[in-house]
């Protein structure tokens, strides 16, 4: 499956492209201490391929929920966006900490909307990993963007000769 990097998406709920930012939806739910945690990338009800009151959507009806438009969180604001998940910055002097349950599951956000072609060398992790492919990779070495194109050349199915 070949995507176009940083327009185009898998949604977590149905496993089809987001064909473009507008088309999708980023999701999650805030916790009794406001912490977000449970992000999803997925269709925005008008274009899902699912029929049915909630689409792809799957926090429709958790108290705490909150959504965006994916396209306000590609591009530089929208990094700045997810940034302040992770830290306020310089307008919170009493240094409240991450907005956010784990900062591990933000960090995939952002590498799946801002790291190019991670999106798409993700579908393959688990071959890659079960084929020794990240053995004596240092905690860098995954995201590179050789090291992402290394996957998908070596993993995505290749399309049938005739």
């Amino acid at each position: 499956m070949e995507l176009e990097p940083l327009q185009q998406w898998i949604c977590d709920t149905c496993g089809e492209i987001i064909a473009a930012p507008g088309d999708g939806y980023l999701e999650w739910v805030t916790d009794d201490e406001l912490h977000a945690r449970d992000f999803r990338i997925v269709h925005h009800k008008p274009k899902s391929p699912r029929r049915g009151p909630e689409g792809c959507y799957r926090h429709g009806k958790d108290p705490g929920r909150q959504d965006m438009h994916l396209d306000e969180f590609v591009g530089a604001d929208g990094l700045a966006h997810l940034l302040t998940l992770l830290d306020l910055g310089q307008v919170d002097p009493d240094d409240s900490g991450p907005q956010v349950k784990s900062t591990r599951e933000l960090a995939e956000v952002i590498r799946r909307l801002h790291v190019p072609r991670y999106e798409e060398a993700r579908l393959y992790w688990s071959e890659a990993t079960q084929d020794g492919y990240f053995a004596g990779a240092n905690e860098v070495w995954p995201y590179l963007q050789d090291t992402l194109n290394g996957i998908i050349e070596r993993y995505r199915p290749q399309p049938e000769l005739e």
